[in-house]
């Protein structure tokens, strides 16, 4: 590039290059991108931001359990430096439970997201995307886990509230309405998160 590492514009190009790359090759920069930015003792949160990326590219590319470490990891320093009730905490949650429930580990979604459902709810609100998104997980976890009343509940609540406030349209009303629709007729079609 001809521009130093500390190059503002340098970075933003990297990261941007990252951001429009897919599966292995994005993966390549995103790793690129991370060790420059450790190299060049940058902040946590910028640190983590990428590290988010890299996790999010592990899950596309299959490999869950490189992304489930990395997300606890990312999740556990948030919780450090930010607290658990901060909004970008919040989401790392969401996202470690959805690994989690990509990879058929129920009981610990069962275990984990209730504080977190609740944290959500204060924070972000009722009927905010990723507290509705973060509940549509945990009654997933909750079918799975021999609760189908209790999971049908939820999603009944969550459909209500997304097409109401997000629309019929919205990724996150039709994956709870689609998570709803395997509930009540398990085996017909697969669940939104296979």
């Amino acid at each position: 590039m001809g521009r130093p590492e500390t190059d503002w514009v340098r970075r933003g190009a990297v990261n941007l290059l990252g951001s429009g790359l897919f599966g292995e090759d994005a993966l390549t920069v995103q790793e690129a991108e991370l060790s420059m930015l450790r190299r060049l003792s940058d902040s946590e949160e910028n640190i983590l931001a990428v590290q988010s990326n890299i996790a999010s590219t592990y899950q596309t590319l299959g490999q869950f359990e490189k992304a489930l470490g990395m997300e606890q990891e990312i999740y556990n320093k948030k919780v450090v430096l930010m607290g658990n009730l901060n909004p970008s905490t919040l989401i790392a949650a969401i996202c470690l439970a959805n690994t989690l429930s990509k990879m058929r580990r129920f009981d610990e979604v069962r275990n984990f997201a209730p504080d977190r459902i609740a944290a959500c709810q204060r924070v972000l609100g009722a009927e905010h995307e990723n507290t509705l998104f973060l509940r549509t997980i945990y009654a997933r976890a909750l079918f799975f886990e021999d609760d189908p009343e209790q999971a049908e509940t939820i999603l009944v609540d969550v459909t209500r509230i997304a097409r109401r406030v997000l629309g019929p349209s919205h990724p996150r009303t039709t994956t709870a309405e689609h998570e709803l629709g395997f509930v009540r007729a398990p085996g017909k079609f697969p669940s939104s998160f296979d």
